[in-house]
């Protein structure tokens, strides 16, 4: 007797998974808002995009490594605009 072949669209998921793919759909999410934003709002065109990408990566990996916190880009944020950054 053969077993059936699983779906690989109904296989079961682990909560890790989920999550992980949840994490990445929200991420997906934000930076298409952001760059709709930046063009639509601010006038960039792809060259600045990519600038202000290239910059948002290399700060990701300044948190990711651990040489700056988010806790200290809320603070230098709020006393240089006097805008609180909530989350």
């Amino acid at each position: 007797m053969s077993r059936k072949k699983t779906n690989p669209r109904k296989a079961p998921v682990s909560a890790v998974m989920a999550e992980a793919r949840a994490r990445k759909r929200a991420a997906e999410l934000d930076w298409a808002i952001f760059t709709t934003v930046l063009r639509d709002k601010e006038g960039y065109d792809a060259d600045g995009i990519a600038r202000v990408w290239t910059a948002c990566e290399a700060l990701a990996d300044s948190v990711a490594k651990g040489y700056v916190r988010v806790e200290d880009l809320k603070k230098a944020l709020r006393a240089e605009t006097s805008e609180e950054v909530e989350n």
